[in-house]
């Protein structure tokens, strides 16, 4: 079992009612503009349901809402997570599929 996995099915559940079905286009989009592949733990997290489960302080954005905000933060940045204040938690472009995550 994948850690993502473990995390969301140790607690009470507020997945997401969004299907893949539905953020697939948007996913492919986030991709074509980025240049590569989302990291792989963001597309198991959304495979899995886990939008909206891990709402503490930061809330992890859907593909549609990463489109939005890509034209708001330095063209390096991919903003994934956002703690509600106007700061982002951002992949660089130039790193996918695997970076470290940068605050902004």
């Amino acid at each position: 079992m994948s850690a993502i996995r473990t995390i969301l099915e140790s607690g009470p559940s507020f997945r997401s009612d969004d299907s893949p079905s539905e953020w697939r286009d948007s996913l492919r989009d986030l991709e074509a503009i980025s240049g590569a592949a989302v990291d792989p733990d963001y597309r198991e997290f959304l495979v899995l349901g886990g939008l909206s489960e891990l709402n503490f302080d930061q809330r992890v954005l859907g593909p549609s809402e990463i489109l939005e905000l890509v034209r708001t933060v330095p063209d390096a940045f991919i903003p994934f997570a956002s703690n509600g204040c106007g700061d982002f938690f951002a992949w660089r472009r130039d790193e996918l599929p695997i970076s470290p995550v940068y605050f902004l």
